[in-house]
């Protein structure tokens, strides 16, 4: 395992065209009508199969027509899970979930992800340990300060519990890759760091980062058992 190489981007994943969305619709309606087990399943198999051929025609242009569709590998093995079920209670309530998928957006108060659609969140590990196999070292990212964690670390905590336009406090900010985060994400961040020339560092290098969601990401020079928090964040309103 190394830190040392850049993280190359994941791969965008195909999502359902605009007639693919609506005819979604239309095939959850035929399998909610169902009233026996083998009908269900034989339909979600056709359907799924068609899925798997999409129509010829179908492009970035008929995407743009729909506003954030259902992603197909994801549906693809929703469906595969439906077809697996044992009992008919069973299969509607996958079916009844899956419609949500369709049909709702379903945020907590703790984050911005839409758990209705929690199979698409892949950037959130769920395993009850993080594996990385390299380091973040795009933007404004460096592994040169000692001691600095890896990036996708202060990333996997405020993708659960912030929401954007949020505070995040980093009481031991060091070299800043929690302030970058938080450009990045669109948090606002104050950073508290004991040495002077870190600070300065640090703040020279958060400044490279681009800030495509206006937040203010703020570190100054302070002992986090001493500093004033609140009056920190009370000159930002």
């Amino acid at each position: 395992m190394t830190f040392d190489d850049p993280v190359d981007p994941p791969a965008a994943l195909p999502s359902l065209s605009a007639k693919e969305t609506a005819a979604a619709l239309v095939h959850l309606d035929r399998l909610e009508a169902c009233d026996d087990l083998d009908t269900l399943r034989e339909r979600t198999g056709q359907w799924r199969e068609e899925l798997s051929r999409p129509a010829p025609g179908e492009g970035s242009e008929a995407l743009a027509e729909a506003p954030n569709p259902p992603r197909r590998d994801a549906l693809l093995a929703d469906l595969e899970q439906l077809r697996a079920a044992q009992t008919l209670d069973r299969a509607r309530h996958y079916l009844s979930r899956l419609r949500k998928g369709f049909t709702e957006t379903r945020t907590g108060p703790l984050n911005d992800l839409n758990l209705a659609r929690w199979k698409e969140c892949d950037e959130v590990l769920t395993d009850s340990l993080w594996l990385e196999e390299r380091r973040d070292r795009s933007g404004a990212h460096s592994a040169e300060y000692w001691g600095n964690f890896i990036p996708q670390i202060p990333r996997q905590m405020m993708l659960r519990y912030t929401r954007r336009g949020d505070w995040v406090l980093d009481a031991f900010a060091g070299s800043g890759t929690t302030l970058i985060e938080c450009r990045r994400m669109g948090r606002h961040g104050l950073g508290l760091e004991l040495n002077p020339e870190v600070t300065r560092a640090a703040a020279e290098r958060i400044a490279l980062e681009p800030n495509p969601y206006g937040v203010t990401t703020q570190i100054v020079t302070a002992d986090s058992q001493t500093a004033d928090i609140r009056a920190l964040l009370a000159e930002h309103g």
